[in-house]
């Protein structure tokens, strides 16, 4: 009878414990936006193409937002910003925004990436990783679309060229 008693507060203890810890995982990751929910303000210093801080309620709301997050050393981030480049060319006298939000700042600079790509839109420092956790939830490359109103119309981790 007294081992089932202490089974069970143990149970009850570990079930706590996890609703806990996936509490404060929440707390310290925060929110992953997916299709169909509305961003709040985001953003992050500009690192290259652009000063200061980029803001999504003064930059991006009431535009249609494609970003791209990356890493610097990841062949397939680096295959990939040849054609986030071309949507910049491609759109840029439509309402339309290219931004990408970096990190791990060890194959090249900020700067250094934006030169090697041929990069003309603005790139976020996202080293503190701000950015990709509000939206990232796998591979990277990691691609979103947000459309003028703020809902995240498109995302998708990994490099797939067909899609974009």
């Amino acid at each position: 009878m007294m081992r089932d008693k202490m089974k069970i507060r143990k149970t009850i203890y570990w079930i706590v414990g996890l609703l806990v810890f996936v509490g404060w995982t929440d707390l310290v990751w925060g929110q992953t936006y997916t299709v169909g929910d509305t961003v709040d303000n985001f953003g992050a210093e500009v690192c290259v193409n652009g000063e200061g801080d980029w803001d999504y309620n003064t930059d991006g709301l009431h535009k249609i937002v494609w970003l791209n997050l990356f890493t610097s050393w990841w062949p397939s981030c680096q295959a990939e910003a040849p054609l986030s480049e071309n949507i910049s060319q491609v759109y840029q006298s439509q309402p339309v925004v290219v931004i990408a939000a970096g990190s791990d700042w060890s194959s090249y600079s900020c700067e250094g990436w934006a030169s090697a790509f041929g990069i003309t839109y603005p790139i976020l420092d996202d080293d503190n990783n701000t950015i990709y956790p509000l939206f990232g939830t796998g591979y990277i490359p990691h691609n979103i679309v947000i459309d003028g109103h703020g809902v995240v119309l498109y995302s998708q981790s990994g490099f797939n060229q067909t899609a974009i």
